[in-house]
């Protein structure tokens, strides 16, 4: 079996940076089709893949407005991250950033440390519209580490942002030896990853 991946040209390693991006990747079988995987898309925010079956899958990036925590001060970009999905079956997958800045900084451009806060499953009813969402919520600690995991009943789907749970399903809390406080305070801790040397070594 041999795995291939094509590039535009020209083939300078150093221009793949520079919106010279991979268009396809072919996996070439004994006796059989080979199998190809194309990858589309614009700076302007949407990426697509379609897979050897023919189905495609878009892709929305560089969040802004409600795909952004509104808790943290100060936060308008994350970059380049994808903040929507949409499946060829119908399913949309969207995703709520937030920061977990480290202790003392204010507004960070290029934002560090980004972490989804929340995740949403939309699917589709007979007429193919999206009518039902599951919502997942996220709570991480000033390590990065999950702390809570909500998971809601469905919910109306929400055409212009990330939606928000209302009947809690299941609730996953986390505890660690090392405690510190939640992503969004702003105490100095001495079991921060930030002060790594104040930690005791066993």
């Amino acid at each position: 079996m041999e795995n291939t991946t094509n590039y535009p040209p020209p083939l300078a390693v150093s221009l793949i940076a520079h919106q010279n991006t991979v268009r396809e990747r072919r996996v070439t079988q004994d006796g059989q089709p080979d199998l190809v995987w194309t990858y589309g898309g614009n700076p302007n925010g949407i990426a697509t893949v379609t897979s050897p079956d023919g189905n495609t899958t878009t892709y929305f990036f560089n969040p802004s407005g409600p795909y952004l925590d509104s808790s943290v001060a100060g936060m308008w970009t994350v970059g380049p991250l994808v903040y929507r999905i949409e499946e060829q079956n119908g399913t949309i997958r969207k995703r709520l950033w937030s920061q977990n800045r480290t202790s003392g900084s204010g507004p960070q451009i290029p934002v560090r440390n980004a972490w989804v806060k929340r995740e949403t499953v939309s699917v589709r009813n007979s007429a193919g519209d999206p009518t039902l969402t599951a919502v997942t919520d996220h709570l991480i600690d000033r390590n990065g580490n999950n702390l809570q995991t909500i998971e809601y009943d469905w919910v109306p789907y929400n055409a212009v942002g990330v939606e928000t749970g209302a009947t809690v399903k299941r609730t996953t809390q986390t505890t660690y030896y090392a405690s510190v406080p939640q992503y969004n305070s702003f105490t100095e801790d001495p079991k921060s990853y930030w002060n790594m040397r104040s930690i005791k070594q066993h």
